[in-house]
């Protein structure tokens, strides 16, 4: 019986094990992460049904029966008219209401939306603000935190800015 050479030598054989742990890891890795962010849309939308069935329960009010004064300008505003309006940053600036009225309202929300006051999102949302960066721009710049939720969320925070500048007029 003739011996015939081996393909591979055990040395190169370990060589190609290694390689192919190298090829795999990362793989796992990825579908790791994968598995995190399919947690974290699974927790997102619990979180939202549950807000679905809270909302359910509460009574609505009917803005037709409300006076006008009542009813802030804006919240009757569709998404591209509130957008389109303008923003008194000098006014939102000198009165501090970044601090004092905004940032309460987002760490509120970024608790709704993420279940956890997250300081560097927050922070991250303030800078933006600071830089009076437009809702179009913050969409886009939150949407890769937020997903789906990005323009639900810069809507609110729009409709909160305008309305609190108004009381501060």
């Amino acid at each position: 019986m003739e011996k015939r050479p081996a393909l591979i030598k055990e040395d190169e054989e370990d060589t190609q094990e290694s390689d192919f742990a190298r090829f795999v890891a990362p793989s796992r890795r990825r579908e790791r992460e994968h598995e995190a962010d399919d947690d974290e849309r699974d927790r997102r939308r619990a979180r939202e049904e549950d807000k679905a069935k809270q909302s359910e329960s509460t009574p609505t009010k009917d803005l037709q029966s409300e006076n006008a004064t009542d009813t802030p300008k804006d919240a009757v505003l569709s998404k591209d008219e509130l957008y389109g309006r303008e923003v008194q940053w000098d006014l939102f600036t000198s009165r501090n209401l970044l601090e004092t009225a905004i940032m309460p309202f987002v760490r509120k929300q970024v608790v709704a939306y993420l279940g956890e006051e997250e300081e560097t999102l927050i922070g991250f949302i303030s800078d933006l603000l600071k830089k009076r960066t437009s809702p179009v721009e913050l969409e886009k710049q939150m949407a890769m935190i937020l997903d789906d939720e990005a323009a639900k969320f810069v809507e609110a925070l729009w409709r909160e800015l305008h309305r609190v500048l108004e009381t501060a007029e």
